[in-house]
């Protein structure tokens, strides 16, 4: 199994964490829907413990679905905010 060291998982660890306060994600939450135990999961967000192969690459994925979603979720948001904004200036 490919196992990366913590200092190349170092742009993934800055990453999770900005995404946690960005959105205001539990860890217990983002642990759970990435399948990584929730203490090893902290460890990782504080530079303390390198994620398998496995789980880099399910914490790649989600992040990057639920990021593709909310880009979608806020597209719609101010798409329909300019909408009625042109609505009411007519």
């Amino acid at each position: 199994m490919i196992q990366m060291s913590i200092q190349e998982q170092e742009p993934l660890i800055k990453r999770t964490n900005e995404f946690i306060e960005k959105y205001g994600i539990k860890k217990k939450w983002l642990a759970g829907k990435v399948k990584i135990d929730e203490q090893k999961f902290s460890y990782f967000c504080n530079s303390r413990f390198a994620l398998s192969f496995n789980q880099y690459n399910n914490l790649v994925d989600f992040l990057s679905k639920y990021e593709k979603y909310m880009g979608f979720v806020e597209m719609e948001t101010n798409g329909r905010e300019k909408q009625i904004i042109e609505q009411h200036n007519i």
